[in-house]
């Protein structure tokens, strides 16, 4: 998960500094391991789950990180809204990048399982 906060800690240089990440995942506990360890690092945290993502308005200097159990979960709405978004993308998945097309330039993949020290 220190990959992660250096990516943001990195887009901050290039964009308006993130200050906060917005967390998409249906898995409580990938969920709560995200928030402790980006809380723990002074970034704002909120999660919802994919089927109220495409219809959450996403604050300024926000981040996303997507946790992908499906690749179907990816629907046109979804990368509609990060599109829309103009965000930094994350996605955390077991699948390999080429399993979602569609994802806006730029996002960044990581693969499971993450560790803290990762």
């Amino acid at each position: 998960m220190d990959r992660i906060v250096r990516h943001l800690r990195a887009e901050a240089t290039i964009a308006p500094a993130v200050t906060g990440v917005l967390i998409v995942s249906d898995d409580p506990l990938l969920s709560l391991d995200l928030e402790m360890a980006l809380t723990g690092q002074g970034l704002t945290t909120r999660t919802i789950g994919f089927s109220a993502a495409a219809t959450t308005a996403l604050p300024p200097h926000m981040a996303v990180i997507l946790d992908i159990e499906k690749p179907a979960e990816v629907t046109a709405c979804l990368l509609n809204w990060l599109a829309r978004a103009l965000a930094p993308v994350m996605v955390v998945s077991s699948f390999e990048p080429e399993a979602v097309t569609g994802l806006p330039p730029g996002t960044v993949w990581y693969a499971k399982p993450l560790r803290v020290d990762d």
